[in-house]
């Protein structure tokens, strides 16, 4: 078994910024946070941007009363703080968010 978590990540490059969703599964046995981080760092290595913030969050089908509304999404979230996803409506749960800031090669 497995447990699904979605990381919302977001880059700035140039002062342009954009971002992506991604899935990402750990195993049951697996200590999830070791593996955020490890995700963390394959992403910010991969990725060519100034600075990155990965946020982790879980989906919920029912309402939750402690949902994220996560910044960059504020305009796509419904008022009862759901977004809309190819199944319908979900609603995130805030896990875990790190912010990388890049150093500057000489």
């Amino acid at each position: 078994m497995k447990d699904e978590y979605i990381a919302l990540v977001d880059g700035e490059i140039d002062g342009a910024k954009g971002g992506m969703m991604l899935s990402m599964e750990v195993k049951k046995d697996a200590d999830p946070v070791e593996a955020m981080m490890q995700f963390v760092e394959t992403v910010s290595k991969s990725m060519p941007v100034d600075s990155i913030t990965v946020t982790f969050v879980k989906q919920s089908k029912k309402e939750i009363p402690d949902y994220y509304v996560h910044p960059p999404m504020a305009k796509m979230t419904a008022e009862d703080g759901s977004v809309m996803s190819p199944t319908g409506p979900v609603w995130l749960q805030l896990i875990l968010s790190v912010e990388v800031g890049k150093e500057e090669e000489e």
